[in-house]
């Protein structure tokens, strides 16, 4: 920096220290001139006594503008930047509160990240099957419940521990027309599934289908607390999930069927009968 007069300089009307003409800011407190008239304050005797105190050695740059500053200075007189920070007014960067709102910051963000996780893993659980086995009399019933959110569909599997048998199915034929699942949740909610055209295998278990079409995760979740609650079952003869009376019921058929098979042996011997009384009417 070049040496200036010393008889003309800018007085800091904040703090009183002297500047150099061409400052825009107080070498000393960084305080804006606004008056930029140079107001003369010193003696003839202060500029005689002046010696060369701008040396290189007595420079320091500004890290803002990069301009000359004499090494006393607080400020650059020309931008105003703080040339030493101990010295300086602190800057916002400096606030003692900064740790105190990153680590608020970083605490929401982590908390909204758990929320978030707690959420998706909350809708996956409430998607996940449902299944559970109920003792109706001495018979397993398994029932199974699925929520398909691409279609928007819930679908309910019955699979009753009954072996179909032959005699079952000349008493009904191949299908029945439903078997219900009426279902009462422990606050009251009352639900019937009906499983509708049921057919029957010999030698098969009975198994059926329940679907509900436009449904949503919350009627899903609805259909699985139903299913935990009080559940009972409906059904035709000859199903019985008592195994005593299935047997019962079983005997029953195979008398009927002993009964009807001697009648008819009857109602040939008569036929027979006849036939030939009536031939030796004849002849």
């Amino acid at each position: 920096m070049t040496e200036k007069s010393r008889s003309d300089r800018k007085i800091c009307d904040k703090c009183g220290a002297k500047n150099e003409l061409d400052s825009r800011y107080c070498e000393n407190c960084g305080q804006l001139f606004t008056n930029t008239e140079p107001i003369n304050t010193s003696s003839q005797a202060d500029d005689s006594n002046a010696n060369d105190e701008h040396t290189v050695s007595n420079v320091i740059y500004c890290p803002n503008c990069g301009n000359e500053n004499d090494k006393n200075n607080i400020f650059c007189f020309k931008c105003g930047a703080c040339l030493d920070k101990k010295k300086g007014v602190k800057k916002d960067n400096d606030n003692p509160l900064k740790p105190l709102l990153i680590v608020i910051l970083f605490t929401v963000i982590f908390l909204g990240l758990l929320l978030g996780f707690l959420h998706y893993k909350n809708i996956q659980i409430s998607k996940e099957p449902y299944s559970t086995t109920w003792l109706f009399a001495d018979t397993n019933t398994h029932i199974s419940a699925s929520y398909n959110d691409d279609y928007d569909v819930i679908n309910i599997d019955l699979t009753i521990d009954e072996i179909i048998e032959p005699w079952q199915i000349e008493e009904i034929g191949s299908n029945i027309t439903e078997i219900k699942i009426i279902c009462k949740t422990y606050d009251g909610l009352k639900k019937e599934f009906n499983f509708k055209d049921i057919t029957l295998n010999s030698g098969e278990k009975i198994k059926g289908r329940y679907t509900e079409e436009n449904a949503t995760l919350k009627d899903f979740v609805m259909v699985k607390s139903l299913l935990q609650g009080e559940v009972t079952i409906s059904y035709s003869q000859p199903l019985e999930m008592d195994n005593q009376k299935r047997l019962k019921l079983k005997r029953a058929h195979y008398e009927r069927k002993e009964e009807q098979r001697r009648a008819k042996e009857a109602a040939d011997a008569l036929d027979a009968l006849g036939g030939l009384m009536l031939f030796n009417a004849m002849f």
